[in-house]
């Protein structure tokens, strides 16, 4: 069973997808920090850097917009100039001080502006309208051959004036004035953004924003497999039951409304509460770590108390089966994006090793996202990739800990009263008064009075000093401050 539960507080929007009483995707977004990918502004280039084949846009953000040539010319263009091992060169097509109207492509991050496009984009339920694209696309999930060839014949009929149309996977079996409509609709659109991109040209500010989240992860995410939708929100109620009755028919009977009080039924902020947890469990007894660096995310397979029943293949062989499924709904869930390696426990047959990769990729292939699997190395590595498209649920929920900074780990209070110690023996050095203040962590403090209480003792005597140690509420875990009377 698959139901969506749609929550709305003063401060954010958290839509849950549950199969099976097991969560599998959330979609959060903040009030204060709403998602401007898919929204289109005018802008006006800051800067050209060809040794990076990038632009940088001023669009009225605080951070300038980066736009990378790929995302400047055609698809076309930059084929055929790399089937010549040609080079492309930025400058020729983006000047300093033009104007331009551009598209989100991804959000900003961190201390990175966002990324930006000429190449817009007009997304509906059923199509997507690309009116610099001349070209007629279908989703590769549509698989069915007679069907790809009804949906790719109406949508040549559809396009005029050079606009193309990608067919979404929706759209699969759905009659020709659906898609029609959808088309119109989305020429209207485009129709309304250039007359407001010639009012705005020259200036830096918005043409034209997405739709409300709910909305638009209803029209991106919501297929004909959703069981039941709960909302708890009369506003957000009434909006999706709309959207629903529009361009959902077939949901019509499915979305319930239901009073915020009685979220906690659902046990998502639970289910939240564990999806972030470094250690997660399978229920064979075996168990994924999950890691995030830098530059990508690392899964690691343990077979942990799972002892199998015949020998140490079939034993990892199964493992690693219960794992894949556990590993793709961990990057579903946790909105993992970029690089992914996962290293599941060895195998040495070839047909357990096919199967594991088959089986990652139809796994993988549930995700809205798009996500490769390349394959397995002889060690058990697989390298994955998927899209980034919005922040990671840890990004969203998390915050890096003020105690290591990411790290992961701390000094032992061994090594910090080493530290210490080190620090009296200089400050002791300089001081001319009898008395050394030493203020530490409540943590180092409780550590230092219950197993080293006379670990000054011998310092003290050294120096004819005396060492006052004070416990400060204030400090981090890892800092202290030594002084006195000079």
């Amino acid at each position: 069973m698959k139901r969506i539960v749609v929550h709305r507080t003063p401060k954010e929007t958290l839509i849950s997808v549950v199969e099976n009483d097991r969560l599998v995707e959330v979609f959060i977004e903040p009030v204060e920090d709403r998602s401007i990918v898919g929204s289109v502004y005018a802008g006006v280039v800051e800067n050209v850097l060809p040794g990076m084949q990038a632009a940088f846009v001023d669009i009225g953000l605080e951070k300038n917009a980066y736009l990378y040539i790929e995302d400047v010319v055609s698809k076309a263009l930059l084929s055929e100039v790399r089937a010549k091992d040609k080079n492309i060169n930025i400058k020729d097509y983006i000047k300093r001080g033009q104007s331009l109207m551009v598209q989100i492509k991804k959000a900003p991050v961190d201390n990175k502006g966002a990324r930006v496009t000429l190449d817009i984009t007009l997304p509906g339920r059923y199509l997507v309208v690309m009116p610099y694209n001349n070209y007629v696309g279908i989703s590769k999930r549509i698989t069915d051959v007679s069907e790809k060839n009804r949906l790719k014949a109406l949508a040549e009929n559809l396009m005029h004036d050079g606009r193309g149309i990608v067919i979404r996977t929706v759209a699969e079996g759905i009659e020709e004035e659906k898609l029609i409509a959808d088309y119109n609709k989305l020429n209207s659109v485009w129709e309304e953004m250039q007359t407001g991109y010639r009012e705005k040209k020259g200036t830096k500010s918005l043409v034209r924003g997405d739709v409300d989240f709910a909305t638009r992860v209803f029209r991106d995410v919501i297929k004909q497999d959703v069981d039941r939708i709960t909302v708890m929100h009369d506003e957000t109620f009434h909006m999706l039951k709309d959207y629903i009755e529009k361009f959902i028919p077939e949901a019509r009977g499915k979305i319930f409304y239901k009073e915020p009080g009685t979220f906690h039924d659902f046990d998502v902020l639970e289910m939240l509460r564990k999806a972030l947890k470094r250690k997660v469990w399978l229920d064979n007894g075996g168990y994924l770590i999950i890691d995030k660096v830098e530059a990508l995310t690392v899964i690691d397979v343990n077979t942990g108390k799972y002892v199998g029943k015949k020998n140490l293949e079939e034993t990892a062989y199964k493992a690693n089966l219960l794992a894949a499924k556990e590993v793709a709904r961990q990057i579903r869930l946790r909105n993992m994006g970029g690089i992914i390696i996962v290293d599941f426990i060895d195998m040495k047959k070839d047909e357990h090793r096919f199967q594991l990769v088959k089986l990652l990729e139809e796994e993988t292939a549930k995700d809205s996202m798009k996500v490769q699997v390349m394959g397995i190395t002889k060690l058990g590595l697989v390298e994955m990739t998927r899209k980034k498209a919005k922040r990671s649920l840890s990004t969203l929920l998390e915050k890096t800990c003020p105690m290591c900074q990411g790290k992961g780990k701390v000094l032992s209070e061994e090594n910090i009263l080493r530290l210490i110690a080190y620090r009296v023996v200089e400050v002791a050095s300089i001081l001319s008064g009898k008395t050394i203040y030493i203020r530490v962590s409540p943590a180092v403090y409780d550590y230092l009075m219950h197993h080293e209480a006379g670990y000054f003792d011998t310092l003290e005597f050294r120096h004819d000093k005396e060492i006052v140690i004070k416990r400060d509420e204030s400090l981090p875990y890892d800092e202290f401050h030594v002084d006195g009377e000079k």
